[in-house]
Order: C-alpha cells, then structure tokens, then sequence
C-alpha cells in the first residue's frame, strides 16, 4: 500500500509549498483535539523530512492551513520542543532541530552494536517464514525506490530492521533499540533529504538478505554496522546536521 504523503522536493523549504504539503499531510488524521491534530502533523513533517533541519515554521501559515487558530498550533509547538523536535527561538519563533553531530555519532554508534547483536542472535532462529518476509519487504523497498516514494522507504526500513531483530527472541534488546530508534524521531527523513541515498540504502539491504540467507552471522552484522557508518556519513555529506543551522547562521 502506497504511502499518501506527498514528495515534494521542489516545495519544500518555501512558505507556500511547505503549507499546501502539510495540509495533505493533514487529511485523515484522526484526532481528539485540535492541538493534537496541529502536533501529528507537525511531527510526520518533520520525521519524514518534509520540514528540514533548520527550517522556521510559520505558526500562522500552520494555523491557516489546518483551519485553526494559532492557539492549538502554539500548544503543539510547545510540545514538540519538549520532544527535541523544534526549539523556540526568540524574535524569529519555531525552527526545526539539528540534531548535534557528537549526539548523532554516539547514537549510531550504540545502535550499531545492539542491533549487531541482535542480528547475530536472530540469524540462527530465522525459518524459511521469515527470510521470505524480509524478502517480501525489501522487494517492496524496491519498488518505493523505483517510484521515488521515500517517505514509504523509510517506514519500511524500520518495519524491515525490527522484524529481524524481533526473531532474537530477547525483550529487553528490541526495548533497547526501539528506544535509539526513537531517539533519532527524523530517521527516515535521511531518505528525503539526501539525493541517491535510498538506492545505496536498498544494495545494502539486498546484502543483507543473502547473508541472511547464508546464515553469515559475521558478514550480516558487520553490514549492520557498516548502515549506521553509512547514515552518518551521508547525513554530515548533505549537510543536515550542523549547530549552525540551528543558529541561523
């Protein structure tokens, strides 16, 4: 099924094109409150890469756009800088969070060795069943690349990694990595933001699944970790993640 956010590349960044995106963005979201509504959107936005490190964020064109006042738009603003998603900047208002370099590095850096563990743990579990899952899911990761449709990409490289590390049977390492996860909210912005890094992403993961297949517990685990090397060098590449854009410099 084919994600129904919007790529908008050519949009994005700009007032105008920013806010017809976020009004599609908005359409069947189901909610309770208006600044519920105002902070679902908001966050997709940002975690999706439509709204980018560094961007200002209009609380009048949000506003304007989800049919609401300021109000709710200012409640969700307050909410998601608690959730290191924006910050309040004085006399200019919402910028979209950089996430600092150091922060970024160490993340990755834990993240690779759990999640190499967890493959590691996994691989002698894996049945037939689940190889032809994984499968099934990178051969839909095809065809997102294929149609330029990064947004569904990146869902589905979460989807892809967790069903994996699922099969290591161990509770308390799926918590672990779901939490690191989480920790980096914009992680399948990567797919939006950086040009061609879904095709390198999608070899990877063709990788992957052979040496899944091959039960090659060292080789699938050092690609694992050489994923997280590859991340940081792409996002530091495009520019996304620098102090200074925080800044406004």
């Amino acid at each position: 099924m084919k994600n129904s956010v919007p790529h908008l590349p050519e949009a994005a960044g700009r007032g105008e094109g920013c806010v017809r995106t976020l009004r599609e963005l908005s359409e069947g979201i189901a909610y309770t409150t208006k600044a519920e509504h105002a902070h679902v959107v908001l966050s997709e936005a940002i975690m999706s890469g439509i709204l980018r490190p560094g961007q200002r964020v209009i609380a009048a064109e949000v506003a304007r756009d989800l049919n609401m006042s300021v109000i709710p738009v200012r409640e969700a603003f307050r909410r998601l800088e608690q959730e290191s998603l924006v910050e309040i900047v004085a006399h200019v208002g919402a910028r979209v969070r950089s996430l600092p370099v150091d922060e970024l590095d160490e993340l990755l850096m834990i993240r690779g060795e759990l999640e190499g563990l967890a493959t590691r743990l996994a691989i002698p579990k894996l049945t037939e069943e689940d190889i032809q899952k994984l499968r099934s899911m990178v051969e839909e990761m095809d065809l997102c690349a294929n149609n330029d449709d990064p947004e569904r990409y990146g869902t589905l490289n979460r989807w892809f990694h967790m069903a994996l590390y699922e099969v290591s049977g161990s509770r308390e390492l799926m918590r672990l990595i779901e939490g690191l996860w989480d920790r980096i909210p914009r992680a399948k912005s990567i797919f939006t933001i950086v040009p061609n890094y879904m095709e390198a992403s999608q070899r990877e993961h063709w990788s992957l699944l052979d040496a899944l297949v091959r039960r090659d517990s060292v080789e699938a685990e050092r690609l694992i970790q050489q994923q997280k090397l590859g991340a940081r060098k792409a996002v530091l590449a495009a520019g996304i993640d620098h102090s200074q854009v925080a800044d406004g410099q």
